[in-house]
């Protein structure tokens, strides 16, 4: 089996989660700012049900931020691991290659 490694496009990938999960954090904390404004206005057994409930819900997708997060920092380790094998391959080609000459 032949095993390709793009490291320039596994790490754009990697890049790509790592600015989904800044950029889905950066909602949710917005969403929730406004949520606890919401709460100073808008007083009640209503409000306490709908904030609670928002607030569960962007927790759960909290979860999905850090799967970005968690996504991301996998490709880095597994493209580093795959570096090192490349040029540690690299440089067993040399020595094999420099002591034919």
């Amino acid at each position: 089996m032949k095993l390709v490694v793009n490291h320039n496009e596994i790490t754009q990938v990697q890049n790509d989660f790592l600015n989904n999960y800044n950029e889905l954090n950066t909602e949710i904390d917005k969403w929730l700012s406004e949520i606890a404004r919401l709460r100073e206005i808008w007083k009640g057994t209503d409000s306490d049900i709908f904030c609670k409930g928002v607030e569960a819900y962007f927790a759960k997708v909290k979860t999905v931020s850090i799967l970005y997060y968690n996504f991301g920092k996998f490709l880095n380790k597994a493209n580093n691991a795959y570096k090192e094998r490349d040029e540690a391959f690299a440089n067993d080609l040399r020595k094999v290659s420099a002591v034919k000459e």
